[in-house]
């Protein structure tokens, strides 16, 4: 009877032991959140389980064939054992309670795991499709890839904790995995591979010359530049690679109003426009920053100059172009010097422009129309 007593005993004392859910606060950090909730969730069934083992050895005490436990329970007083009666029925009554909160944190824990999925989803997608793009080269590894796409989201705190799952026989694509308590995965696959270097190919006809594929190489500091252009092009693939991120002099010296293609490039990931349209007496096209939604549904900004840090002689001696600019975001650019050196015509306002990081800017609007207001200028 002194065991039973006891056994009762503490399954009392841990039956009354609270337990605290967290709640669900905004500001809370979500990793920190599912932590707790997990900690809390594995206390309670420790608990549970304890209390159900305290109750069998109970119920194995009362039902053996024991005389000198049966003589005892003989002697004990009825309201005695109406009080260990109600004392079972009070565990049993917090044990199911405790189930019920039980199964609510797990139900809270999943939950928060597929919004955490949906997230991981969501931004790897992101990432790979705005600054990637599929666009491989064939001298990349796997590794070059993951390497890269980590870079380019590291602007999102968990792709730190990216790690890539390598598949020799996934030529077209790579996988990526978050490891924390769950384990994330989501395959990205490759739009095309090129080659590391490539010629252009182009033909011209009465004088008009159109190109079907966009030339690149490594310059010196190891970019990955476009090829100048020939003056007469009047038409050129809508799809600039991803990895092409040197644009100067692309269209040097070209002596058409307009050329088609060119005005869909995403150029977020291009850092150097230096002398893009130098010279370009008859350039008056629209390169202002819009949304375009490719034929496979994927949104995209054309001529986003995010990333671009070069836009010296930019517009140099373009002499007629006069074109909406004012929604490019140039935070990032530290050269303007002769951006509009002689570009009689351009008159915009482009006095939002955000020139926080500018260092040099010579004579950027030297010898330009009368009719550009000092106060549409960029405040340097």
């Amino acid at each position: 009877m002194k065991k039973l007593i006891s056994i009762l005993s503490i399954l009392t004392l841990s039956s009354t032991a609270t337990f605290g859910v967290v709640s669900c606060k905004t500001t809370q950090n979500q990793d920190n959140l599912e932590i707790t909730l997990k900690k809390q969730l594995k206390a309670i069934e420790r608990e549970i389980e304890f209390n159900e083992n305290l109750l069998d050895e109970i119920n194995t005490e009362i039902n053996q064939n024991n005389p000198s436990l049966n003589n005892v329970l003989l002697m004990t007083s009825i309201s005695d054992l109406d009080e260990l009666d109600k004392q079972i029925s009070n565990v049993k009554k917090e044990l199911k309670e405790k189930e019920v909160k039980l199964k609510n944190i797990k139900n809270e824990i999943n939950e928060k795991i597929s919004k955490a999925k949906e997230t991981f989803i969501k931004y790897v997608n992101k990432v790979w499709d705005e600054r990637i793009g599929g666009d491989i080269l064939d001298s990349w590894s796997h590794q070059d890839v993951f390497n890269i796409f980590k870079e380019k989201g590291k602007q999102y705190a968990f792709f730190e904790g990216l790690n890539l799952i390598s598949d020799k026989n996934e030529e077209m694509s790579l996988t990526v995995t978050y490891k924390n308590d769950i384990n994330f995965e989501q395959k990205l696959k490759f739009n095309k591979i090129w080659p590391k270097y490539q010629k252009a190919e182009y033909k011209t006809e009465e004088e008009k010359t159109t190109y079907t594929k966009i030339g690149y190489f490594t310059n010196d500091k190891g970019e990955i530049q476009i090829e100048e252009f020939l003056y007469d092009t009047i038409k050129v693939p809508d799809h600039l690679p991803k990895f092409i991120t040197n644009l100067s002099h692309a269209f040097r010296n070209n002596g058409n109003h307009n050329i088609e293609g060119m005005e869909k490039w995403d150029t977020s990931n291009v850092t150097d426009m230096s002398g893009m349209f130098r010279n370009c007496r008859n350039f008056n096209q629209n390169i202002s920053t819009k949304e375009i939604i490719r034929s496979d549904n994927i949104k995209y900004k054309a001529w986003n100059t995010s990333n671009v840090t070069n836009m010296k002689d930019m517009f140099s001696d373009a002499f007629v172009f006069n074109q909406k600019i004012s929604n490019w975001d140039t935070s990032n650019v530290t050269d303007m010097s002769f951006m509009f050196w002689a570009a009689n015509k351009f008159n915009q306002n482009i006095s939002n422009w955000d020139v926080s990081n500018v260092e040099y800017f010579k004579d950027f609007s030297t010898a330009t129309s009368s009719d550009w207001k000092d106060e549409h200028k960029p405040k340097f």
